[in-house]
C-alpha cells in the first residue's frame, strides 16, 4: 500500500457548529449523521494521530453474520438468541447500505 499523506494540522480559531472527537468509523459515523441532520452545519472532525487507525484500520471481526454464543445453547433462550441475529442482520444492512451511498 502507497504510504498516507498526513492531513494539515488545524490551526488558527475557528467556530464549528459541531465537532467530533477521533476520526475512525464511529467518529466518521457521527460526522455523517450530523450533517444529514444539520446539512448547513460546518463539522470539522479532528484526529490525534492518523485517520482510521487503531481498531478502525483493522479486522477487528464486528461486522459478522452471525452471533457468536459461546458453548451450549440454552433451549430456553433460543427466542433471545433469534432476536439479536436479527438486530445484528439489521445491523449489516444498514452498513451495507451506508457503505454503498
Amino acid at each position: 500500500m502507497p504510504a498516507r499523506n498526513p492531513c494539515p494540522s488545524l490551526q488558527g480559531n475557528h467556530r464549528f457548529a459541531w465537532v467530533v472527537i477521533g476520526a475512525g468509523l464511529t467518529g466518521f459515523a457521527c460526522a455523517r449523521r450530523l450533517a444529514a441532520l444539520h446539512p448547513g452545519d460546518e463539522i470539522a472532525v479532528l484526529e490525534a494521530r492518523q485517520v482510521a487507525q487503531g481498531a478502525s484500520g483493522r479486522n477487528s471481526g464486528f461486522a459478522v453474520a452471525v452471533s457468536h454464543f459461546s458453548g451450549k445453547l440454552d433451549q430456553a433462550q433460543i427466542p433471545n438468541y433469534k432476536r439479536i441475529n436479527r438486530i445484528n442482520a439489521a445491523g449489516l444492512d444498514m452498513l451495507r447500505h451506508t457503505l454503498t451511498e
